[in-house]
């Protein structure tokens, strides 16, 4: 082999070894595919809270869908009211006497609310109740 070729041999020996070791280190573990990016991923925005207000023998509104994680608000527009919210179970959850009360709903369903004094009462929630009820839908 002559000197010149002996260069080259070695010249393509050393640029394979260097391609090896920067292959190898693009190969290393992360944490997704936005990792090997340098690019972090935004924070979620939180679902703004929806409110439903007790008054006048009613809810307002008394039919309402939401996402799954929206927080939803009950308030106390006047007089004296209760909730009680169907639990993911079909069965009732306590009755609520504090207000704001802040709630959500982390599992899809219908779920049903009433309040305890102007309906059909406390360990009731399902669509037989009448009276001062409501409907909530998370999607």
């Amino acid at each position: 082999m002559r000197r010149s070729e002996s260069g080259v041999a070695q010249t393509l020996l050393a640029m394979g070894l260097l391609t090896i070791c920067v292959l190898g280190a693009c190969q290393r573990k992360v944490d997704g595919p936005i990792a090997t990016m340098g690019i972090t991923a935004p924070t979620p925005t939180p679902a703004a809270a929806v409110t439903i207000t007790a008054a006048n023998f009613s809810f307002t509104p008394n039919a309402l869908t939401v996402s799954v994680g929206t927080p939803v608000v009950f308030v106390i527009g006047g007089g004296s009211h209760t909730v009680q919210i169907e639990s993911t179970g079909g069965a009732c959850q306590n009755v609520v006497t504090t207000f704001p009360y802040t709630t959500t709903f982390n599992a899809p369903g219908t779920y049903h609310f009433h309040c305890t004094f102007h309906s059909c009462g406390s360990g009731t929630c399902d669509a037989t109740c009448t009276g001062m009820t409501g409907i909530l839908t998370v999607q």
